[in-house]
């Protein structure tokens, strides 16, 4: 069986999840602009990017589910994860972003070198579509590394907030240089769930969206969508991920 490109999103977008849903109530009350950015960056930290469980990517009518475990050094820039996907078998994918450069990130490994050859068998207008949509995928990704870095690190992301209420915020957050500042993301957050939204120049958007569940302090549930925006048409491919454990 030939992998759908759409399986390509598994080896960028893996992040955990579980499914829950957690009654709003007021959480912004009595809270300055400062304390509600910080309140959103102290909880956009609580993710877990090591971690094992299920997983299914759906875009259409199509679904697949695939089983992973994967392990983040921040140190290094790594992303290791290791997945079985259905007749497919065990795959390893190693995801390394440039600290310095968040348009230069690389891949390598079994699933890469898979997805790769089954594009190459592809009649050449899909195949150039395939290609593309792996090389924005693996560079959205790559810069939503680079920032949550940089907000853990140094600081040099900096966030505002545009918008709230009781119940909801919304804001941009900046790469800051110490004279400049650059787009870097939008974010929204209220009581159940964090969301995170970055576009590039070529039509796609990256949504990650983080659910109230954790373990040991770590958030277990995601989605995530990235959108192809072409002539006013979106072609959406959805990823939800199921966590058992967060190492």
């Amino acid at each position: 069986m030939s992998l759908n490109p759409i399986l390509l999103t598994i080896a960028f977008l893996l992040i955990s999840s579980c499914a829950h849903q957690v009654p709003l109530k007021p959480i912004f009350v009595k809270k300055n602009p400062d304390q509600i950015v910080g309140y959103f960056l102290d909880n956009l930290k609580q993710n877990c990017f090591s971690s094992s469980g299920k997983g299914k990517v759906e875009t259409g009518d199509k679904s697949y589910s695939f089983g992973y475990d994967s392990v983040v050094s921040f140190d290094k820039g790594q992303w290791g994860i290791g997945f079985n996907v259905p007749f497919s078998g065990e795959e390893t994918l190693l995801f390394e972003w440039n600290k310095n450069d968040k348009n230069r990130t690389k891949l390598r490994g079994t699933f890469y070198d898979t997805v790769l050859s089954e594009i190459l068998k592809m009649p050449k207008d899909e195949a150039t579509e395939s290609i593309l949509r792996l090389r924005n995928l693996k560079d959205l990704q790559g810069q939503f590394f680079y920032y949550f870095e940089k907000i853990v690190t140094s600081g040099e992301v900096i966030c505002s907030i545009s918008a709230s209420d009781d119940f909801t915020a919304s804001g941009e957050c900046y790469e800051f240089n110490g004279t400049e500042k650059k787009s870097a993301f939008f974010w929204k957050y209220t009581q159940r769930d964090i969301q995170i939204t970055i576009k590039n120049k070529s039509g796609y958007v990256y949504e990650l969206k983080l659910d109230n569940v954790s373990q040991q302090g770590k958030f277990l549930n995601s989605e995530i969508k990235l959108i192809q925006e072409i002539n006013s048409l979106a072609k959406e491919v959805k990823l939800s991920l199921f966590a058992s454990s967060c190492h």
